[in-house]
């Protein structure tokens, strides 16, 4: 049947029930907006979609165009475990004395020392293995550590992503005040196990046979459960707390404005004089300090008071 005019049955807009405006098709339009602004937010790139095809497409299809974008640009977290082995494997071989442990969830952390470069590649590569912590320290590092002051600050920070996990780090300071990255660690949790692992690998691979080194950690119990599981303890090693951890925590607990500043302000005094002073002007403005602070020895957290074992 011949008709006569326009062709009309096209539409020049996308409909809000459009079903072929897929996360792909996004992609391609915010592709470029993604790689410059990795944390562009997503009402962003609604706003460049609903610009092109008036039309705004729901979260989810935004935030899977996102996410190509990212592994398209650095790789999937699937891939960045998979790839795990072989960054070990190019660490060691080019730093060499790099020192590199991986347990898999089949080992069921059994102790096997660091293991070579050759062996967590093999393994790999022979056996369908699932992650689950790792250990490294470069070698440069651990020469230098010689030559720092015997006082290390340990801190995790959890991982973001679809993967759970904490990356443990390790930081010393130089003759120069410089901060010095000691070892690393990924691991599953903040638990005792964890902590046990990190500490010993820390002792043998990069402390070495050097006593008398002050842990400066943020109170976790898991952590000084550890250090005394392995023999990281009195009298031949230290432990301290964190005082910006430690202020942090007493301001959450107490709610008033300046007592963080104040508190670390009295940790850092070296006079005991001094000391007394500021800490009759903070019961002055916190009359609770003294019961808060009845389970937390001065000599863990005060320099004035420290015995000797803070060195910087």
């Amino acid at each position: 049947m011949e008709t006569s005019g326009p062709h009309t049955c096209l539409r020049t807009t996308v409909t809000q029930d459009h079903p072929n405006l897929t996360s792909y098709d996004i992609l391609e339009l915010v592709k470029d907006q993604i790689v410059v602004d990795p944390t562009v937010e997503e009402k962003m790139l609604m706003a460049t979609v609903k610009s092109i095809f008036s039309y705004q497409p729901g979260r989810k299809k935004i935030r899977d165009a996102k996410k190509l974008a990212m592994d398209e640009k650095y790789g999937s977290w699937e891939g960045s475990y998979e790839d795990l082995p072989f960054l070990m494997e190019a660490l060691q071989c080019f730093n060499v004395g790099t020192k590199v442990d991986c347990v898999f969830k089949e080992d069921e952390m059994e102790d096997r020392g660091s293991l070579e470069l050759t062996n967590i590649f093999c393994l790999y590569l022979e056996h369908e293995v699932t992650f689950k912590i790792l250990f490294w320290a470069f070698k440069p590092c651990i020469d230098r550590f010689e030559h720092c002051m015997p006082v290390i600050h340990i801190d995790g920070t959890h991982q973001y992503g679809p993967y759970p996990g904490v990356l443990l780090s390790v930081v010393a300071v130089d003759g120069f005040s410089h901060i010095l990255p000691l070892a690393f660690a990924i691991v599953e949790s903040k638990n005792v196990s964890s902590w046990g692992w990190f500490m010993d690998r820390l002792r043998r691979f990069v402390a070495g046979k050097r006593h008398e080194i002050c842990v400066i950690y943020d109170r976790h119990a898991g952590i000084i459960a550890a250090m005394q599981q392995i023999g990281w303890c009195e009298p031949l090693n230290h432990h301290r707390f964190c005082i910006r951890h430690l202020a942090a925590n007493f301001c959450t607990a107490h709610r008033r404005k300046g007592l963080k500043n104040r508190l670390v302000e009295l940790a850092s005094q070296v006079q005991e004089k001094k000391f007394e002073f500021l800490w009759e002007q903070l019961l002055i403005v916190e009359p609770r300090t003294t019961e808060w602070f009845e389970d937390k020895p001065l000599s863990k957290w005060s320099l004035a008071y420290d015995e000797g074992n803070v060195m910087a």
